[in-house]
C-alpha cells in the first residue's frame, strides 16, 4: 500500500510560489485596489483619473486624488489673463498650476442657457479659487462640488431676484460668466465676482469647520475687531469699501476678499489693524515682494 503522505512534499512544493512571485502578487494586488477605489471616487465625484498624472499637490491628503501637469495652454491662459500669476518665480508658478489642476479635478462645472463649459473658463474659476486660498493648506473648497455658469445674469429662485453670482450651503456655486469676466478683465478696480462668491464659499467652509485651524481662528478674531471696534462704519466713511459691504456680515466679508486682492495698499492704509488679520487668516500678503 503506497503511503500518500510521501506525496505531500513533493505536492507543497509544486504550489509554493517563490519569494520574487509573492511580491509581485501583492504589488499588483495593492495596484488594483487602489485603481477600484480611485473608480469609486471618480464616479461619485465626477472626476476622470488619468494614470500619468506625476505630481500632486493635496488640499487635505486624499490617496485617491492625484492632479498632472498642467497643459502649455493652460499656462498660457494663467499668464494672459492673471497679472500676479506672472509676477511667481518658475516653481511658484507651477505649484499654483498644480493647484488649479486639482481643483478643476475636484470639481463639476455646469453651462446653464445652452452655454458650453471650455477648458479656459474652467482655467480662469479655479484660478480665481486658488489664488483666494493660495496660502492655506486646504485650498480647494471642499464643501462645494458643482459650479453652475450662466452666460449672463440669471434670475435665482433663492433670493427671488436677478443675479451675478450665488453661493448656497447645497454645496453649488452659480456664476454669471460675463460678469465673472468682467472681474477678470481688470484686476485693480475692486470688482471681482469670483473673488467675491469664493469669499462666500470661505464662510461656509467656516460654518462646516473645513478649513485649517490657521483660517478659523483669526476669522473669529477678525469678526470681533469688525463689530467691537466699529470697522463697519470705518470702512464706509473712508469709502473702503462699496456701500453694499455694509449689507451683512457675509457680504462684508465678501467685499473685504474683493479689496485684499484688488486693492490691497488702500485697505492697508484705511483699516491697517483689519488688513493684518487678513494676511493671518489667508497666510498670505498681496503687497509682500517675497515672491
Amino acid at each position: 500500500m503506497v503511503d500518500k503522505n510521501q506525496f505531500l512534499p513533493d505536492l507543497l512544493l509544486d504550489q509554493t510560489f517563490d519569494n520574487g512571485s509573492v511580491i509581485l502578487i501583492v504589488i499588483v494586488a495593492i495596484i488594483g485596489f487602489i485603481l477600484f477605489q480611485r473608480r469609486r471616487y471618480s464616479d461619485r465625484h465626477g472626476h476622470r483619473f488619468d494614470p500619468l498624472s506625476r505630481s500632486r499637490t493635496p488640499s487635505t491628503f486624499n490617496p485617491f486624488s492625484f492632479s498632472s501637469k498642467m497643459p502649455p495652454s493652460g499656462i498660457k491662459i494663467l499668464e494672459e489673463n492673471f497679472e500676479f500669476f506672472r509676477h511667481f518665480n518658475p516653481k511658484q508658478q507651477r505649484h499654483f498650476a498644480s493647484r488649479v489642476m486639482l481643483f478643476i479635478r475636484d470639481k463639476k462645472f455646469e453651462g446653464r442657457d445652452q452655454l458650453k463649459i471650455t477648458f479656459k473658463m474652467k482655467i480662469l474659476i479655479a484660478a480665481t479659487a486658488v489664488r483666494v486660498t493660495l496660502g492655506l493648506k486646504t485650498f480647494t473648497f471642499p464643501s462645494f462640488h458643482t459650479i453652475l455658469i450662466y452666460p449672463a445674469k440669471f434670475y435665482s429662485g433663492f433670493s427671488k431676484a436677478v443675479v451675478k453670482g450665488e453661493t448656497n450651503m447645497a454645496g453649488v456655486m452659480v456664476l454669471s460668466w460675463q460678469d465673472f469676466l468682467f472681474g477678470v478683465s481688470d484686476q485693480n478696480d475692486n470688482l471681482n465676482l469670483g473673488y467675491h462668491e469664493f469669499g462666500h464659499a470661505l464662510f461656509v467652509e467656516r460654518f462646516r469647520e473645513t478649513m485649517d485651524s490657521k483660517f478659523m481662528d483669526n476669522y473669529d478674531r477678525w469678526r470681533r475687531l469688525v463689530f467691537s471696534k466699529g470697522k463697519l462704519r470705518e470702512a464706509e466713511l473712508k469709502q473702503t469699501f462699496r456701500a453694499y459691504a455694509n449689507y451683512n456680515e457675509h457680504e462684508f466679508f465678501a467685499v473685504a476678499v474683493e479689496n485684499f486682492l484688488e486693492r490691497p495698499g488702500k485697505f492697508k492704509r484705511d483699516l491697517p489693524n483689519l488688513y493684518a488679520l487678513m494676511t493671518k487668516m489667508l497666510n498670505q500678503d498681496p503687497l509682500s515682494t517675497d515672491r
